[in-house]
């Protein structure tokens, strides 16, 4: 199913981001105003994000959003 994958790709691309940035979860969600467990859902896709909430969560791992939505782009093709 497509829209698992794209779910998939997206956990994965900013827990990837996450990690590299050597931010952890509770900090990250402490900067977008969250709990823990939301980072832990969407990292486990267990929960989608708006786009909206995408947006802050990269500008909270102080990556460009754009950059981000193109490579989930070319890996849901």
């Amino acid at each position: 199913m497509i829209a698992a994958e794209g779910d998939a790709a997206v956990s994965e691309l900013l827990k990837k981001t996450r990690v590299v940035s050597g931010i952890s979860q509770a900090d990250l969600a402490k900067c977008v105003g969250e709990s823990q467990s939301f980072v832990s859902k969407y990292e486990n896709a267990q929960r989608r994000l708006s786009v909206v909430e995408f947006i802050r969560v990269a500008r909270a791992l102080r990556a460009d959003p754009s950059v981000m939505i193109s490579e989930l782009d070319r890996k849901i093709r």
